[in-house]
């Protein structure tokens, strides 16, 4: 006897509640996306504090924007602050968010790439680009996405409601320290996305940190399924060893020509030994020099 199964149609509210929930579905459903495992994981995080050691060429950047688009969407109103190594990196991050949205069949108001027909409304008016430059954009629903090269003084004055640091193992000290006090007020997402680039600096230091709150993530070029065997093997033919194994293993090197490794200095110091100078300079405990023996200055409290 055969059964009829009646498929049940999703409302548009359900459908839109599901992809407002995950990314990934967003993703593949309306942009034809079909992410691997590990992006799909980013995608759907729901972490506020994020660190992706991601090899290079395997969607790093792509992931970025892909969710950058979705949360600007489905948060009315929000800010998306994008800090990259450099203003081409900058600009980078940002096309892939426009991309992102023309792919929506949601083109920005002014035609200024290609003299090609496009709709004139968009299908979802609060989603349309009204206004768009190489750094920044704002869509109908108030949503506003800017990317800013890395430098104390442009990453300041901003309030967003995430914060995406591309290449951050490039991106100076300074800056991430001057972007850490944009959470102080409200609950802003942080994510530190880069490929290695030595044992320093504060990339380093929170992938390497013990701090729970931070979601981590490595994905090296071999658990990339779109890179293959073949290409590994002929990349390692031919770049250093050094290069490779950064760029492609994830692998956090010492630095080029140092004298000594980073684990023989941190060794070099402890929390356990007393200084022998308070912070204002002056001796703890009893004077290194007996007031009886002679100096160069004379006995204590006199003056040669």
């Amino acid at each position: 006897m055969l059964t009829v199964q009646r498929h049940r149609k999703i409302s548009p509210f359900a459908r839109e509640a599901r992809w407002a929930a995950w990314p990934s579905v967003w993703a593949r459903e309306r942009l034809g996306f079909e992410p691997d495992d590990n992006q799909e994981a980013f995608l759907d995080s729901t972490s506020l504090d994020e660190i992706l050691l991601w090899a290079r060429q395997i969607g790093k950047t792509e992931c970025m924007g892909l969710r950058i688009g979705h949360t600007s969407i489905y948060r009315p109103g929000s800010l998306q602050l994008v800090v990259s190594a450099s203003q081409r990196q900058a600009g980078i991050l940002q096309k892939r968010v426009i991309n992102t949205l023309r792919k929506l069949n949601m083109p920005p108001r002014t035609r200024v790439l290609l003299e090609i027909d496009l709709p004139e409304e968009p299908l979802d008016p609060d989603s349309k680009i009204v206004r768009c430059s190489v750094l920044s954009m704002e869509i109908g629903n108030g949503s506003a996405v800017i990317s800013v090269p890395a430098s104390p003084d442009t990453v300041r004055g901003y309030s967003p409601d995430d914060l995406y640091l591309d290449e951050a193992a490039r991106i100076p000290d300074g800056v991430y320290e001057a972007i850490r006090p944009m959470r102080a007020a409200k609950p802003v997402r942080l994510v530190l996305g880069s490929t290695p680039k030595g044992k320093r600096g504060f990339f380093w230091e929170e992938w390497n940190g013990a701090d729970p709150a931070w979601w981590r993530s490595k994905v090296t070029a071999a658990q990339c399924p779109r890179v293959t065997a073949e290409f590994l093997a002929r990349e390692r033919r031919t770049v250093p060893e050094r290069v490779y194994q950064q760029e492609y293993e994830c692998l956090f090197l010492e630095r080029e020509g140092a004298v000594f490794p980073e684990w023989m200095i941190a060794a070099a110091f402890s929390k356990d030994v007393k200084p022998l100078f308070d912070k204002e300079n002056r001796p703890h405990g009893e004077p290194l020099v007996s007031p009886d023996i002679p100096t160069l200055f004379g006995r204590k409290g006199e003056s040669k």
